[in-house]
């Protein structure tokens, strides 16, 4: 197991929203052995606001030494590919090629509020596939070697970048794809990295085989590919917090996991506005909602997706995601108490994988 990577995934949720805390828990992760910071790139969100990453990883070149970074998750809809494409050379070349672009198709609370247009599911997936050639492409080019694209939804004329890339062939890609089938094609097809949420240990090999399948079917190697797992570890012994995050629990996995949902056999009662993550607008009732439909998921689904207990519990935990296929733990340490949290992943977990 000495191959499996952590990831801590910070900024996203109290009590760490800010790009100071981002800044001190990275420089303080890569310490405590992990391999790579995770930092939300959204507007706005359920739980918390948050800071730039890209602004944040830019600081972050110049204060650590071996820790990558990567965003959990860019959406593509609100920056031209042209830009982002500069945006990761610019970060590649000052970290020294520790930058991995997180990205995905976005939600709807990110973009409707701001005038950006939403579009159906097809249409997305579609500009998104275009969305990461042309990057690559642009990450390819220079006043030299100029690039062409006619696509239906991006198009390049002798267009070039003067912000070059330093990791050959480019930097990673780690796309985001929970459960659709057509966005898990499209990671078996461009990623170099898999970002899946709260999935059973039998789910995510059935996810992993679709990836793969894909991967062969587009001529690449599927161990090319570095599936990673989010974890949200509650380890605490005290009942009174274990039945709390249960139901913190609850709403996350009600509002991300429609497929995880459908695959237990668990339906949810009637709601007046929609839950869905990717869809919902953040308003109150979209909070009364959501923890109200979240009481049909019993404890022990949660208890599949989280690990809930002693630190014995989370290795155990961990051990079987590694089992299904995952080879970089990515870790959101926020729920229960966050201090015990990251004080048990550095002081024994950690070293219990990174040992063996």
């Amino acid at each position: 197991m000495e191959n499996v990577k952590f990831g801590l995934l910070i900024g996203g949720e109290q009590p760490w929203v800010l790009a100071k805390d981002c800044v001190k828990l990275t420089i303080q992760a890569e310490k405590d052995g992990y391999d790579v910071a995770w930092i939300p790139d959204h507007l706005v969100d359920l739980d918390a606001s948050r800071a730039d990453p890209w602004s944040i990883f830019g600081y972050l070149s110049a204060v650590t030494k071996s820790i990558s970074f990567c965003t959990a998750v860019t959406d593509f809809q609100k920056v031209h590919p042209s830009k982002l494409a500069q945006i990761v050379g610019t970060i590649d070349e000052l970290s020294n090629g520790r930058v991995i672009l997180g990205i995905g198709t976005g939600e709807a609370m990110n973009n409707t509020p701001f005038g950006v247009k939403w579009d159906d599911v097809k249409t997305r997936i579609a500009r998104f596939e275009e969305y990461i050639k042309v990057i690559r492409l642009l990450w390819s080019s220079n006043i030299e070697s100029r690039v062409k694209f006619n696509g239906a939804h991006y198009q390049l004329n002798d267009a070039w970048i003067d912000q070059g890339v330093i990791t050959k062939p480019a930097p990673p890609i780690c796309i985001a794809a929970i459960g659709a089938k057509r966005m898990l094609k499209v990671v078996g097809k461009y990623a170099n990295l898999w970002f899946p949420t709260f999935l059973t240990a039998d789910l995510y090999r059935e996810k992993l085989n679709i990836v793969h399948s894909a991967a062969k079917e587009a001529g690449r190697n599927p161990d090319d590919i570095e599936p990673t797992s989010l974890t949200m570890p509650v380890i605490s012994s005290d009942p009174k917090i274990i039945d709390q995050e249960f139901k913190n629990l609850k709403m996350f996995v009600a509002t991300l996991c429609p497929f995880l949902l459908e695959a237990e056999g668990i339906s949810f009662p009637e709601t007046v506005v929609d839950i869905n993550y990717q869809r919902m607008k953040l308003e109150d009732k979209v909070f009364e909602e959501l923890e109200r439909a979240s009481e049909a998921i019993p404890e022990s689904l949660i208890q599949k997706v989280c690990p809930i207990g002693t630190v014995d519990d989370v290795i155990s935990f961990l051990e079987k995601s590694i089992e299904a296929g995952s080879k970089h733990l990515v870790i959101a340490p926020t729920h229960g108490v966050p201090e015990e949290n990251l004080k048990a992943l550095r002081e024994k977990i950690i070293p219990y994988f990174k040992s063996k």
